[in-house]
């Protein structure tokens, strides 16, 4: 180990950032290495040994470098928190605005290019008034509902959307359509609604 360690492909180091790395190459002279990271496989990680004061590591010590973090750092190195790997980190949740307006917006567009919503209205529902939302985010579960009141030219219809999160996202799961003027409700279910396939309507 050392300031005057040589290097050659198949050698573990650890580079300017502190990643334990996999060197794939290096120049004659020993003034340049490159390799990947095996913290997130980023390449390539270019160094130049003898500026930079790059440390070999055996096997053992990335293994523990990855899991564990850099040990025996110089008194000086400084890792942005962002940038400490071996912490859990949770995933950064989903503004809750956002799914709002995607569950409004896209239950819209998709009563707009059914024929039975457009038929009973009068013509394509246009806005929303009397807007509403609940959404519960748990991390790796969730559900969303919104609610609003649409208009066409011959009658009003209130809208009732709910969704379901998968990973990090928020797939549409029914659509049901109150008319206002009493008639029978519309209910769109299946993989139309969540983007993609075909809906099933009940009512």
């Amino acid at each position: 180990m050392g300031r005057k360690a040589k290097f050659k492909p198949g050698d573990v180091y650890e580079d300017m950032s502190l990643h334990p790395c996999l060197c794939i190459g290096a120049s004659d002279e020993g003034r340049d290495i490159w390799g990947v990271s095996l913290v997130d496989g980023s390449y390539p990680r270019s160094c130049d040994p003898q500026f930079h004061g790059i440390r070999k590591l055996s096997l053992e010590e990335a293994w523990i470098w990855r899991t564990k973090g850099p040990q025996r750092l110089a008194a000086e190195a400084r890792i942005l928190p962002e940038e400490q790997w071996w912490w859990p980190k949770p995933l950064e949740g989903i503004n809750p605005g956002h799914i709002a307006e995607h569950l409004f917006s896209f239950s819209l567009l998709f009563l707009r290019n059914e024929r039975s919503v457009c038929e009973r209205l009068g013509s394509l529902p246009i806005g929303w008034w009397e807007s509403s939302s609940q959404i519960s985010d748990h991390g790796p579960t969730g559900k969303a509902n919104v609610c609003y009141v649409t208009r066409g030219s011959a009658a009003s219809a209130r809208v009732r959307v709910a969704a379901e999160k998968e990973g990090r996202l928020w797939p549409i799961r029914r659509i049901t359509v109150e008319f206002l003027d009493g008639s029978s409700d519309l209910e769109f279910t299946g993989e139309n609604v969540r983007g993609c396939g075909q809906a099933s309507q009940v009512g």
